[in-house]
């Protein structure tokens, strides 16, 4: 008798089980690596001389592709570089983690 009732209970549950997971899905928090950015992270369209940024809205700074923070501050929004300095941002003082432009041949005397 108990065996019928704990499977009719086992079945219950497991039956429950992908509607329970798709409700906690649905009020998750955003993606470990994205810092619950405060704006949109949409990608603008922008000239090809004019990268794309990642400006930090509180720290008034803008970081270039391949730079440790582009796209993972807090507060940020991607904008045209352009568009970034002429909102008066500035650009951070970051080294670059991405590909390099070639260093200059050393001249030998």
């Amino acid at each position: 008798m108990y065996r019928s009732i704990l499977a009719a209970l086992l079945l219950v549950v497991l039956s429950l089980t992908p509607a329970l997971a798709k409700s906690h899905r649905a009020g998750a928090s955003p993606p470990a690596g994205s810092m619950g950015q405060t704006s949109s992270a949409t990608m603008p369209t922008c000239a090809a001389s004019d990268p794309v940024v990642w400006v930090n809205t509180s720290s008034r700074v803008y970081h270039l592709p391949g730079t440790k923070y582009y796209g993972k501050t807090r507060h940020g929004k991607y904008e045209c570089r352009s568009a970034a300095t002429s909102e008066g941002f500035k650009e951070a003082s970051m080294k670059r983690h991405g590909p390099m432009s070639a260093p200059a041949p050393a001249t030998t005397r």
